[in-house]
């Protein structure tokens, strides 16, 4: 069931996703489910975790190169943040606060990706 999981995850290509592993509690499905070792617990955590990282990448590179408008919200030592129309972090020296302003992002960088006035 786990390996079908990480299967769809990769197929369907989502942008994000949450990694956690279900607390069982009674009168739920994962109440009446069998009880997992800690150590497949978290061997499959960390599986997951993987994916997550390798699916956020693929969709950061997928915007790289796009014109994308970009609300611009904060600024930390000269450099904007804010998010596109499908709430992606994106980076710029050329951000103003609450402007939406025209951005091609260049490369991934922290969590979002970045323009060329970002190194």
């Amino acid at each position: 069931e786990f390996e079908n999981c990480v299967a769809f995850a990769r197929k369907v290509g989502f942008a994000d996703i949450h990694v956690f592993p279900y607390s069982s509690r009674r009168g739920t499905v994962a109440g009446r489910m069998p009880t997992l070792p800690p150590e497949v617990v978290l061997d499959r955590q960390k599986r997951m975790s993987a994916v997550k990282h390798e699916l956020v990448r693929n969709y950061l590179n997928k915007q790289l190169g796009m014109p994308t408008n970009v609300l611009f919200e904060t600024q930390t030592h000269g450099v904007w943040c804010g998010h596109s129309p499908n709430y992606v972090k994106v980076y710029s020296k050329n951000g103003a606060h609450n402007e939406i302003r025209l951005i091609t992002p260049t490369h991934i960088y922290l969590d979002g990706v970045a323009d060329d006035t970002v190194k």
